[in-house]
């Protein structure tokens, strides 16, 4: 399998958690996502995946909210607080030995 065709892998490796995901397999996953949806139809066309990835990437850094918060960090606030609320490993909640 290609690089560009790799499907999303989430990985915590020497210190550093590591998201990644082939250019093509993104690409057509978000064709068929809400953001390529014009009245029901799914209607722009990618005619350069590393040009728009590198778009996608960038719009992951930039501020979407009041507070300053990206769009990556409000992914990973969400995903803390359901590994909160399941009762995640390595955490030690205020009244458990």
């Amino acid at each position: 399998m290609a690089n560009k065709d790799q499907p999303l892998k989430v990985e915590v490796v020497g210190g550093l958690l590591t998201i990644s995901v082939g250019v093509s397999a993104l690409c057509t996953t978000l064709k068929n996502g809400p953001a390529f949806e014009v009245a029901g139809e799914h209607i722009p066309e990618i005619t350069d995946e590393d040009a728009f990835v590198r778009e996608v990437a960038r719009q992951l850094e930039m501020p979407v909210t009041r507070n300053n918060l990206t769009a990556l960090r409000i992914l990973f606030d969400d995903a803390a607080e359901e590994a909160v609320a399941g009762g995640a490993e390595g955490l030690r909640l205020p009244g458990a030995p």
